[in-house]
C-alpha cells in the first residue's frame, strides 16, 4: 500500500473535543467498491469494529441513514478480521481499544490482505491510534452525527 497524502480540516462548528477532522487526498479507491457495489450509485458495506454495542447500533444506525447499504459490526479484533473476509467492506469504522485486541491491528491485518479500504477510527483515545496511517480519519468521542455522516460520505466508495 502506497502512502497517502493528508490534511486537517478545522471543523466549521467547534466540537466539544473533536478539534480537527482528518481526511484523506485523493484515496483511490481499488477493487472493493467494483466488487462489492451495486450498480445504482449507492454506498457499499461497511464494517463497524466497536465492542461498546450501543455506541455500535449508533453508528450504524448514522451509517444506514447516510445511506450504507449493509453493516456487520464486529467487537474484537478476531471477529473484525474475519468478518471483512467474509464480506468485503467498502468502508470500515473502529475503535482503537476493543475488550480483545485493537483496531489499528485488526484494521492493518484486514488492509494488508484485502487492499486498502477508507477508514474512519471513531475512539476516545485518538493519541492510541496506533498504528494508524495518515490517510485514516480520527474522529473523538463522543462521536458527532453530522461530523462522521459528513467524513463517511467523503469516504464511502460510490459504484461507477
Amino acid at each position: 500500500m502506497g502512502v497517502l497524502a493528508w490534511r486537517r480540516i478545522p471543523v466549521v462548528a467547534p466540537i466539544a473535543g473533536l478539534g480537527s477532522i482528518s481526511e484523506p487526498c485523493g484515496f483511490a479507491h481499488t477493487h472493493a467498491e467494483k466488487e462489492d457495489c451495486a450498480g445504482d450509485a449507492k454506498m457499499c458495506h461497511v464494517l463497524v469494529i466497536e465492542d461498546d454495542w450501543l455506541i455500535a447500533e449508533h453508528i450504524s444506525h448514522l451509517l444506514e441513514s447516510a445511506g450504507a447499504t449493509s453493516i456487520t459490526v464486529a467487537a474484537t479484533e478476531a471477529d473484525a478480521i474475519a468478518a471483512a473476509h467474509a464480506t468485503l467492506p467498502g468502508l470500515i469504522t473502529s475503535d482503537v481499544q476493543l475488550a480483545e485486541g485493537s483496531g489499528p491491528s485488526a484494521v492493518q491485518t484486514i488492509i494488508g490482505t484485502l487492499g486498502p479500504i477508507p477508514v474512519i477510527f471513531v475512539t476516545g483515545t485518538p493519541e492510541a491510534c496506533q498504528p494508524c496511517d495518515p490517510g485514516m480519519v480520527i474522529l473523538g468521542k463522543p462521536v458527532d452525527d453530522r461530523a462522521l455522516t459528513m467524513t463517511f460520505r467523503r469516504m464511502a466508495p460510490f459504484a461507477g
